[in-house]
């Protein structure tokens, strides 16, 4: 999460990835194929719902640890606190070395599914997912466990950004607690304009600067209106929703994080962070996929209990 300035004119969009440095190396068992119920899918998420493309468990992994800080404070988002939000995942993104090439943010849905956006997959040969962690400095091999095969969304359409979620299949359950998602009744009655919202993930600070904590903001939903003159052909209503703040926005390695909103003294995820400018400064609104637009497919794959 970073601070920026931004107008409708020099909106850049990017896929807001993240690089991190891998320091710790683990140990890990030999690599081994993907577990047989794991099918081959078609990369654009065209396959029938149950089928999974594979992901291969490296023989290690390097862990990445904190990194260096630049000045004083956060800019533009606040520490999670230890111990809170254990349902948001780091998804480290691994090559044929168990290196991490690159980095996202997802969210337990079940204790053995993590959804992510589906930008983040990319040519992985791999994926880590760290939960219940809220600091690189606390990060060890307990928290990790290893995705087994991954199911993009049906029509994903990378260039508009249509549809960018993914779900990532984990080798054993997690212990963290899933986060509830957002069903079509939710969005009618709490996406409305000026409706406070928290952003959370693994970002960068700045355009520049990793984060080696777990960051949240508040962020307000924007009229639909707004975002179409914001985004242009890239929008669509009835699939995104759009957020800013003066003060919070997501950056890159917040790709895949939730957008959430308090109901009923619980948090619900409405919103996939997706798409921003690649400066990483407040002011205008970034775009998050409605998890509800998927929720039908999301359901059939994973599983998860029906919520109209």
């Amino acid at each position: 999460m970073g601070s920026r300035a931004l107008t409708a004119t020099a909106l850049t969009f990017a896929l807001l990835l993240g690089a991190l440095t891998p320091a710790l190396a683990q140990d890990g068992p030999t690599r081994a194929a993907a577990a047989s119920e794991v099918a081959t899918a078609s990369p654009s998420g065209d396959a029938s719902p149950g089928a999974l493309t594979p992901l291969a468990r490296p023989d290690r992994v390097e862990l990445p640890t904190s990194q260096a800080r630049t000045g004083a404070d956060v800019v533009g988002g606040r520490n999670v606190p230890r111990g809170s939000h254990g349902f948001v995942a780091l998804v480290l993104m691994l090559d044929r070395n168990g290196d991490v090439a690159w980095s996202c943010t997802g969210t337990v849905i079940r204790q053995r599914w993590v959804m992510t956006a589906a930008h983040c997959i990319g040519d992985a040969a791999g994926a880590a997912i760290a939960t219940k962690v809220t600091r690189l400095d606390d990060l060890k091999s307990r928290h990790i466990t290893f995705a087994t095969g991954y199911a993009i969304a049906p029509s994903y359409r990378p260039r508009l950004g249509r549809n960018d979620v993914s779900l990532l299949k984990l080798e054993k359950p997690v212990t963290a607690s899933p986060i509830m998602l957002a069903g079509k009744r939710d969005d009618s009655r709490r996406l409305t304009p000026g409706r406070p919202a928290k952003v959370l993930g693994w970002g960068a600070i700045d355009a520049t600067t990793a984060s080696d904590r777990m960051l949240q903001g508040r962020v307000f939903v924007v009229p639909n209106p707004t975002c179409k003159a914001l985004f242009g052909s890239a929008w669509s209503s009835g699939r995104m929703l759009c957020a800013g703040s003066p003060t919070t926005d997501v950056c890159f390695g917040d790709s895949g994080g939730p957008l959430l909103i308090r109901a009923s003294n619980r948090w619900i995820q409405h919103g996939v962070t997706n798409l921003g400018d690649g400066d990483c400064m407040t002011g205008d609104a970034s775009v998050y996929t409605k998890a509800s637009a998927l929720r039908p497919w999301i359901e059939r794959v994973t599983g998860l209990a029906h919520r109209p």
